[in-house]
């Protein structure tokens, strides 16, 4: 393994996922923070803009894009066991499934794009079903690097994003509370400090941050949850699985 170097970490955060998925959900974990800064420090200082762009040129972002895409995805593996298994491997299933035309229609049509890879028919599914998981994740797999073209399959790439942004924002929950009471408890001093006459702010600023941080942490709690996760799973896999109605098998291997 290499070590990234700065110009290609920069490079990284310009990535359409990584922005989404990763940099977006840090930017609202952090936004009760943020807005206390901006309150506190109502008129900025010659080395507020200073330090603000040190922090950016260190590399601090994409740090943090990288620790909350280490959350995520640990906290992956727990939610798919929740639901089931992983949303595209349920889709394959003949087991619980709703339309069982419709993933036989799909197995057929993943056998002409990947006839190497034998996927079980419903009997063999039953007989041996975690042998049938490992078919269908190994064709998903497939499927991945097979519609990688953000352009071609922009509707597949947008809900890739939207899961992962819910993933991870999900797996930080924590780190939202901590900032969003820190912030609470921060203002509700200040506060105290400005009735006092210790110092002067904003009291609109004041009001607002603290309204923000309530409905923040009220997000956070009802909002940010693991259906709200499994929503955007679902919804990403149906659009992976069904590229197979439109992707061309390779001729190489019907040779």
């Amino acid at each position: 393994m290499s070590d990234r170097t700065p110009s290609s970490a920069a490079t990284s955060l310009l990535n359409p996922y990584v922005r989404r998925a990763r940099v977006l959900p840090g930017l609202i974990l952090t936004l009760p923070v943020s807005l206390l800064a901006v309150v506190a420090i109502a008129s900025k200082p010659a080395w507020w803009s200073a330090v603000a762009s040190i922090l950016g040129a260190s590399g601090v972002t994409y740090l943090g894009a990288q620790v909350i895409r280490s959350f995520g995805q640990r906290v992956e593996p727990a939610l798919w066991k929740s639901w089931g298994g992983a949303p595209t491997t349920q889709l394959l299933r003949f087991k619980g499934s709703k339309n069982t035309t419709k993933v036989t229609r799909w197995h057929e049509l993943l056998a002409k794009l990947m006839p190497d890879v034998h996927l079980p028919n419903a009997d063999e599914e039953s007989k041996d079903p975690e042998g049938a998981d490992a078919a269908y994740e190994t064709v998903v797999s497939v499927l991945i690097a097979k519609t990688r073209d953000t352009k071609k399959f922009a509707r597949i790439f947008d809900e890739n994003c939207e899961y992962g942004y819910r993933r991870n924002l999900y797996s930080c929950r924590r780190f939202g509370y901590l900032s969003g009471i820190v912030s609470l408890l921060a203002i509700v001093g200040l506060a105290s400090a400005h009735a006092a006459g210790a110092i002067h702010l904003s009291v609109l600023g004041i009001c607002f941050v603290a309204l923000a941080d309530v409905v923040g942490l009220i997000l956070l709690k009802w909002i940010v949850t693991p259906q709200w996760v499994h929503e955007a799973a679902d919804a990403y896999a149906s659009r992976l699985i069904e590229s197979v109605e439109v992707l061309e098998p390779d001729k190489s291997k019907l040779d």
